[in-house]
């Protein structure tokens, strides 16, 4: 049995009922149902072990990227589809985002923007830094902020979402060599009044040599693609 999806009129008009009820739709299916109560199970727990908002968001992330691929019914279509996120997140889990981010400030997290849907956001986080564990992916996010999250999933190519070379970036960002770096760009910020991050710069990047260059045929392939992007001089930060 596939998830049950309505359309987006619907999904607004739910959103405005709970803001003005604070009650759960009682007519979730039993697949909605397994996602609300994996989260009922496991947000408010992390919540309290976690202070910052981004560990909070890397952990149930993990946790949720797994239990989502281990779901029957899920698959890539569900997963590339904004409509399902949407529905997720303003019929199964409104009181989580309320909690997360507040309701009536935050519909963005709700439905409105379909790139900032928590839970397409959680997902598509760890989807798109994958490192074949959960033990290894959370290495490569832990030095990471919320920016992180926003840049990356914020962005999609125009060319789709190239999983290979998103992670391989995300394992060269980790790198402890661009520590100093990264410093040096904080440090400039204060100087210049800039909101400029090593990852944006890459990002912005990225974005630019998309419009000649391919990463899987570019020299080195995709890892020689990535290394480019990080080989920063000094003009461009």
């Amino acid at each position: 049995m596939g998830y049950k999806i309505v359309e987006l009129d619907k999904v607004a008009k739910e959103y405005t009922r709970y803001l003005n009820e604070h009650t759960i739709n009682t007519s979730l299916d039993s697949n909605h149902l397994r996602i609300r109560q994996f989260f009922l199970d496991n947000y408010y727990v992390l919540k309290q072990k976690y202070k910052d908002l981004y560990s909070l968001d890397v952990e149930l992330g993990l946790l949720f990227y797994e239990f989502m691929n281990k779901e029957k019914d899920f698959s890539h279509l569900y997963s590339s589809d904004y409509l399902f996120w949407r529905n997720v997140a303003v019929f199964d889990i409104p009181d989580i985002i309320a909690d997360r981010f507040g309701s009536e400030n935050a519909v963005d997290h709700f439905y409105r923007k379909t790139t900032r849907v928590y839970p397409y956001v959680l997902y598509w986080y760890i989807n798109m830094s994958w490192q074949g564990s959960i033990e290894q992916t959370r290495e490569v996010l832990k030095g990471n902020s919320t920016d992180e999250i926003l840049q990356l999933v914020e962005r999609p190519s125009k060319i789709g979402i190239n999983l290979d070379f998103y992670r391989e970036l995300m394992k060269e960002y980790s790198n402890e060599k661009y520590d100093t770096l990264k410093k040096e760009i904080l440090k400039k910020n204060k100087v210049q009044n800039k909101n400029l991050t090593l990852f944006r710069l890459i990002m912005t990047r990225n974005t630019s040599k998309l419009l000649v260059f391919r990463p899987e045929i570019y020299s080195g392939g995709i890892t020689g693609y990535v290394k480019m992007l990080f080989d920063i001089r000094e003009d461009l930060i």
